[in-house]
């Protein structure tokens, strides 16, 4: 099953799996699990997990994997949980805002999600981490946009904005204020 939609999902799911060889460092894998069910006319539920490991690795040297940013934990800086292990799990609701607004072709969606995650092999934060998030989304002609807000465990808190893919995707055009 993928999405009713590539760039706001409301209803579908999709299943991502990697394996890659990493030069000098050895196997890793990754799953991505991802689910959207409308609930109503104008509202959708969401949620999603995924986790990853370098196979046999205890240390790295680097961070294989990442967590931080709008979509993986956003009360976070971008990629500021580094390591070679993780898990995330999340839970939301979006909600297209006026529905049948077209302004030169736009809709505009609310969403809220909450996260938790961990990332092991990084010494600078050894615990599970928690994330609040929530955010405006305005579908463009030049592509998705949007404005959120999130605030998390241990007084994390960033405001970002960013052009481009919102849903379940790793590589965005971000601008986070520190």
């Amino acid at each position: 099953m993928d999405y009713d939609d590539p760039i706001v999902p409301r209803v579908g799911g999709r299943v991502e799996a990697s394996y890659e060889y990493v030069i000098g460092h050895g196997p890793q894998a990754e799953l991505q699990l991802s689910w959207f069910r409308r609930v109503s006319q104008n509202v959708s539920l969401f949620s999603g997990a995924s986790g990853g490991t370098a196979i046999g690795a205890q240390t790295l040297g680097f961070g294989t994997f990442s967590l931080g940013g709008p979509l993986r934990l956003p009360a976070y800086s971008t990629n500021e949980l580094l390591g070679h292990q993780y898990w995330l799990g999340t839970a939301g609701y979006l909600q297209e805002l006026r529905p049948g607004l077209s302004i030169l072709g736009t809709r505009l969606y609310g969403a809220g999600w909450v996260q938790m995650g961990k990332m092991y092999g990084s010494p600078l934060y050894p615990g599970v981490a928690a994330s609040a998030a929530g955010a405006i989304l305005v579908r463009t002609f030049i592509g998705p946009v949007y404005l959120g807000g999130a605030y998390g465990d241990r007084g994390h808190g960033r405001v970002f904005v960013g052009v481009g893919r919102f849903f379940w995707t790793r590589f965005q055009l971000l601008m986070t204020p520190e």
